[in-house]
């Protein structure tokens, strides 16, 4: 069980509001929402009690693996448009507060929603911890425009677009980044795509537009009179590309609906047998393919569990590599013991933990 606790201090029926909303939390059911076991009030904060999800959010996952393969993307924009589509067809509401930090995975492969928001007294509460130069708020938002699903869609537009760039993409990325971090051609980057998501292996990050110089109020009209990001077609499938393209249309008419994508758009991308560039017909393509297989062959807890082995690996070299240099050093002496530890909770498990002893004999 997870707790996440925030000040509540205004007046009694405000308050009073927040908790109807909160109990709205509580009756929710979806395998795409995490479970919320219900709250209390004390001493001017409010314990919000949750369902554990054991791996995190997307936004420090993304800080481990670097950035995303397309598919297991599609397989977080899956989960993540099927909550929002109960969220508004079941609920009537939007999430209003959709980013990769409230995106949450656990081990078992889930994926769910978190933090979404029923009234605007829980919105201000909640987002009154803005922390950092970023805004996932669709541009009609920050002009003032009030919410409606669609404003999710530009929320996960972007939160798709940054879990394959590996970090916020605003402002606009440099083009010359991409030929660094990407192969030239489709295919190529196909393939690291595929043997990336059923190894678990991290892929580099493209280098980061610094936005400190702007102001909170500089990034807003950023958003609201730039251009929104874009992917080279060069490095992602052409679904991909349409998908995230038609999610960051300025204008919300524009934008594809929650029903859409829930219903039609990405389980079309979920269950495709064919790539466009792959062209896989045959088992033999698909051996000459180094093992690169449809989406429905990929699964998110599988590539948690290459990426949390590939950690691992790296924890051991990295004690195995200090040990070497402190005997080299000589810093192990005649019959003394040094003990190496790492320790990392957030990647590893208890079980997963390494005391590594030398002692010379």
């Amino acid at each position: 069980m997870a707790r996440k606790t925030f000040a509540l201090d205004m007046k009694t029926s405000i308050r009073a509001q927040i908790f109807r909303d909160l109990q709205i939390l509580y009756e929710c059911s979806s395998p795409f929402i995490v479970e919320y076991y219900g709250a209390f009030h004390l001493d001017g904060t409010i314990s919000i009690y949750t369902e554990y999800m054991d791996a995190g959010g997307l936004d420090t996952l993304l800080i481990s693996v670097g950035r995303f393969p397309e598919p297991i993307i599609i397989q977080f924009a899956h989960a993540i448009v099927q909550g929002l589509f109960y969220l508004w067809q079941d609920l009537h509401i939007a999430h209003r507060n959709l980013k990769p930090s409230n995106v949450l995975v656990g081990r078992n492969g889930a994926v769910k929603l978190c933090d979404f928001v029923v009234s605007k007294p829980l919105v201000e509460t909640l987002a009154s911890a803005f922390v950092g130069m970023r805004t996932y708020m669709a541009p009609e938002r920050l002009a003032g425009e009030p919410y409606t699903s669609l404003s999710d869609v530009w929320s996960l537009g972007l939160t798709l677009t940054e879990l394959a760039v590996g970090h916020y993409p605003i402002p606009a990325m440099d083009p010359v980044d991409f030929v660094r971090s990407f192969a030239p051609d489709l295919e190529s980057n196909m393939a690291e795509h595929w043997k990336a998501a059923r190894c678990g292996e991290p892929l580099p990050a493209l280098r980061e537009v610094s936005n400190r110089l702007m102001g909170i109020f500089e990034l807003f009209a950023y958003v609201v009179e730039q251009p929104a990001p874009r992917l080279p077609a060069y490095c992602f499938s052409a679904g991909f590309i349409r998908l995230v393209h038609e999610c960051l249309q300025k204008e919300p008419s524009d934008r594809l609906s929650i029903e859409l994508l829930a219903t039609q758009i990405v389980p079309q991308l979920m269950t495709s047998t064919m790539w466009e560039t792959c062209e896989l017909s045959s088992s033999s393509d698909v051996d000459s393919m180094d093992g690169i297989q449809p989406t429905t062959h990929v699964s998110v807890q599988r590539y948690l569990r290459g990426i949390f082995a590939h950690q691992q690996a790296e924890a051991i070299d990295a004690v195995a590599l200090a040990v070497a240099e402190d005997f080299d050093s000589g810093l192990v002496a005649d019959g003394v013991s040094q003990s190496y530890n790492f320790e990392n909770s957030s990647q590893l498990s208890n079980s997963n933990r390494l005391l590594i002893s030398t002692t010379d004999k």
